[in-house]
């Protein structure tokens, strides 16, 4: 699934990922960032996706792994063989809910580009 951006101007954005297991069933999460710099969905969207570690395993999919950026993994999930769980992107949203993370949404996609020049695999890499 392509993900949905809904831009209004608002003062947060909520981030929605999905779990999905061999049998298709889906787990969602989410998480709602403050927004004092005013960045749309789209552009939140963006950041993610085209940070240094960020790459599509498909050419609408985004995968990555909640633990590393400090995010828990949806209800009902099961790790890979080697422990980690993988999520996809879902949805970046502009809305009015009070934020459910003491990160701003900055801190949170700053957080992207931190891990990668730490060495940190936040992302799995496409396979071209």
């Amino acid at each position: 699934m392509t993900p949905v951006f809904v831009d209004n101007p608002a003062p947060a954005i909520a981030f929605e990922y999905l779990y999905r297991d061999g049998g298709n069933y889906k787990s969602f999460a989410r998480v709602v960032f403050a927004n004092p710099n005013g960045l749309t969905a789209a552009e939140a969207e963006a950041r993610f996706v085209n940070s240094p570690i960020a790459r599509r395993l498909f050419e609408d999919v985004c995968d990555f792994r909640p633990a590393n950026v400090g995010l828990a993994a949806p209800d009902e999930v099961e790790s890979d063989d080697l422990g980690e769980v993988w999520c996809e992107v879902e949805l970046f949203e502009a809305v009015t809910e009070a934020p459910t993370d003491v990160r701003t949404l900055d801190e949170f996609l700053n957080q992207l580009t931190a891990g990668n020049a730490a060495g940190q695999r936040l992302l799995r890499p496409t396979f071209d």
